[in-house]
């Protein structure tokens, strides 16, 4: 894996690829790692099926008992077969930390480490930006983000309008640098949201959001709903856009994982609408219709099969990016013929 960049980690941690096990949160701005760490810790739980427990440690916990993390990551809870581990380090564990066998966690497991700032020689943190299942991530604010997050306040307050939190920092993360185009997309909003008081999550992502993630999204559902000649067609305009087919096939990963969940819950004996309304971070409406209509085309043993193909075509467009978008197209129409088969 490689380093995540700072103006890119808002993203990675709301979509982290499915095939990373433990991710490396670093940086100056400690409070910017605890909610990018909280943020991915949920959204590593909703890739994992049947509800995986979130157990967090501390320096103290590390320090008394340096192979506590080993022994977490290799017991499994009482209360479900997957887990996510999340601890908060500092330089007196970080060395030890880069003695884990971190290419032998169990597929069942995710972990989140958050530490303070590294130099780029750090043991730890070369070893997250090379190993093949890891992720470093840089935690710093630019001096763009701070220079965009005010002038989005103050383009905002100045309409009379308020912004939460999560919407302002996730608009500043789909803003370019160029305050012109920015201005025109905060007032682009500013119109689209003036009855509301306060601009969402949702409204942001209804007028600024990135048009190429909706054709992801727009591709995904359609493949898992079994209209393959559309989702060919959305994959086409990703390509003619320029992004990668090992995107879309991270995504479809990613969305194959939730509905295993999903399913999981159900087979325990919950409705669709309570399967759906435990998944973290919460789902918009839109996206829980969504759910509900793939749910219904897909058993839990028809999921795990169509994950392992998936998994595979990933790793070969990696390996083979010459033959990347035959081998997604492929993969696409190999999920249509087991959707075909499926009881609905």
């Amino acid at each position: 894996m490689v380093l995540i960049k700072a103006n890119r980690v808002a993203r990675y941690v709301q979509k982290p690829d499915p095939q990373v096990k433990a991710c490396l949160l670093f940086g100056s701005d400690a409070g910017l790692i605890r909610e990018h760490g909280a943020t991915l810790c949920e959204s590593m739980r909703s890739l994992l099926p049947d509800n995986p427990e979130l157990v967090r440690l501390n320096e103290d916990d590390l320090a008394a008992d340096p192979d506590r993390l080993a022994v977490e990551a290799q017991t499994i809870s009482m209360f479900s077969p997957s887990k996510v581990l999340r601890a908060r380090v500092s330089g007196r564990t970080v060395n030890e930390l880069a003695k884990f066998p971190w290419g032998q966690l169990p597929d069942s497991v995710r972990v989140v480490i958050e530490v303070g700032n590294l130099k780029p020689d750090i043991k730890l943190r070369k070893l997250f930006e090379g190993g093949e299942t890891l992720a470093a991530l840089a935690c710093y604010e630019s001096s763009d983000t701070a220079s965009l997050s005010q002038l989005v306040r103050q383009e905002i307050s100045r309409a009379s309008l308020t912004i939460t939190r999560d919407a302002e920092r996730h608009l500043t993360n789909l803003l370019g640098a160029d305050p012109g185009i920015a201005k025109a997309e905060i007032a682009k909003l500013i119109t689209y949201a003036q009855d509301t008081g306060e601009i969402s999550v949702e409204d942001v992502d209804a007028v600024v959001g990135d048009a190429s993630d909706a054709t992801l999204n727009v591709a995904v559902h359609e493949i898992l709903t079994g209209d393959s000649a559309s989702a060919l067609t959305q994959m086409e305009k990703l390509r003619a856009s320029g992004t990668p087919p090992d995107v879309l096939l991270s995504a479809l990963s990613r969305q194959l994982m939730q509905l295993i969940s999903v399913r999981a819950r159900m087979d325990a004996g919950r409705s669709a609408d309570s399967a759906i309304n435990a998944i973290r971070p919460p789902l918009h409406f839109r996206r829980k219709d969504e759910i509900k209509l793939q749910i219904r085309r897909w058993d839990r043993g028809h999921l795990k099969r169509a994950l392992g193909r998936v998994s595979r075509a990933l790793q070969y467009t990696r390996t083979h990016p010459e033959i990347a978008h035959q081998v997604a197209g492929d993969t696409i129409f190999q999920l249509a013929r087991t959707l075909g088969k499926t009881p609905r």
